[in-house]
């Protein structure tokens, strides 16, 4: 037992050196960039900065960037049952817990749609303002616009009676 705990103590001290040699070599480089700056007029470390601002603008804007939801909506017509709201998961993930808004009104939050998966609600299951004891829709209502919204984004569909 002892001989695994000295190979520990050895692994971790080496972890802990090549750490600080790399510290070491990090700020190293930054001093050298610091001189470098320090040298520069005013005219260039202006350019600098401006670069540099100009990168980190670009960063936040790729990380900002609203994501566009791919998910196909669809209302698929039951004669039975009445009409049906089908969400098709495009994305590579999971959409997580995804609110289904029609017109406005009648909401439905589901848990997750999996990828690839295809999520088929009735018009029954939304209630109005997503209150379990509000009203529901007419099971034959044609939607004018169905908003899907999730973690990852929104997207909503809008149809015309000629859909």
């Amino acid at each position: 037992m002892s001989d695994f705990r000295d190979r520990a103590k050895d692994a971790m001290d080496a972890t802990r050196e090549k750490a600080a040699d790399a510290m070491n070599n990090v700020m190293d480089i930054a001093r050298d960039q610091l001189d470098t700056f320090k040298k520069l007029d005013r005219k260039g470390q202006g350019v600098v900065l401006a670069v540099i601002g100009a990168v980190v603008a670009f960063i936040f804007a790729l990380i900002l960037w609203p994501h566009s939801l791919q998910v196909t909506v669809e209302m698929v017509p039951e004669p039975i049952t009445g009409n049906n709201v089908a969400i098709m998961n495009n994305e590579s993930q999971d959409l997580g817990a995804t609110t289904i808004t029609i017109d406005g009104q009648y909401e439905i939050t589901l848990a997750k749609i999996p990828p690839g998966h295809t999520a088929s609600i009735s018009l029954l299951e939304f209630h109005h303002n997503g209150n379990p004891n509000g009203a529901t829709p007419n099971k034959n209502m044609m939607p004018r616009k169905i908003t899907v919204q999730c973690r990852l984004g929104s997207k909503t569909r809008k149809f015309s009676r000629w859909n």
